[in-house]
């Protein structure tokens, strides 16, 4: 019986997202807030790694499969179960640099800008030739200067975003959500021109528009 309660305890944290050796506050944190662990914590950790790779049949399948699912909650903007299994896929893969990427987009989507960009860096310095993660930052970075940042600063993490787009794209340049991205942060530096013709490679390469980007753009282009 004893054994029946711990699988079906092991069930719930795998399906549903929630490690039975952190409190639920902790799972909703990247890398589980980075607290100093006990030894039951762990041990705890050890039993579900091992389950898991059971599960999947290899520790590598089971990394893939947590960054899988964290990515689709990511993307349906369900970021308290999109961080649950970044951090399942960080117990498995600590050093995955797609881990560090999902934590930095969801910390961006908090507005926790500083802490996002750690999470940013922690990626590039994995994998520093993936033209995405490095439009990712630089739009975070477009974030920090709206939201987060005095006159001075403002500039110095626009540039930094344009800085980051252009060497993206000399990486790849058939990424239509680069030119997507940077056209906003042109907008956002009142840079109209240079917005819209980004733009317009953006669409020719099938990136969406913000809308209201595209409205507001296209209202200053036409004065």
């Amino acid at each position: 019986m004893k054994n029946i309660i711990i699988s079906f305890k092991f069930l719930i944290a795998l399906f549903f997202g929630v490690s039975i050796c952190h409190s639920q506050s902790l799972n909703e944190l990247p890398m589980y807030g980075g607290i100093a662990k006990s030894k039951e914590m762990i041990k705890c950790d050890e039993r579900l790694i091992e389950k898991m790779i059971k599960s999947k049949g290899s520790r590598k399948k089971a990394t893939l499969h947590c960054l899988k699912l964290g990515w689709h909650y990511l993307f349906k903007n369900d970021l308290k179960t999109a961080v649950k299994r970044f951090n399942q896929a960080w117990l498995l893969t600590p050093d995955h640099y797609e881990v560090f990427w999902g934590f930095g987009i969801i910390l961006s989507r908090q507005n926790k800008f500083d802490d996002a960009m750690k999470m940013f860096k922690k990626a590039i310095y994995i994998n520093h030739t993936n033209a995405r993660l490095l439009s990712d930052l630089g739009y975070t970075c477009t974030g920090k200067a709206l939201n987060d940042s005095n006159n001075g600063e403002r500039e110095k993490y626009f540039n930094r975003s344009i800085r980051l787009y252009e060497k993206a794209v000399k990486i790849d340049p058939n990424i239509g959500q680069i030119y997507s991205q940077w056209a906003e942060t042109l907008f956002f530096m009142r840079n109209y021109k240079e917005a819209w013709d980004k733009i317009q490679v953006a669409q020719a390469k099938g990136a969406s528009i913000n809308p209201k980007i595209l409205k507001e753009l296209e209202k200053n282009m036409s004065k």
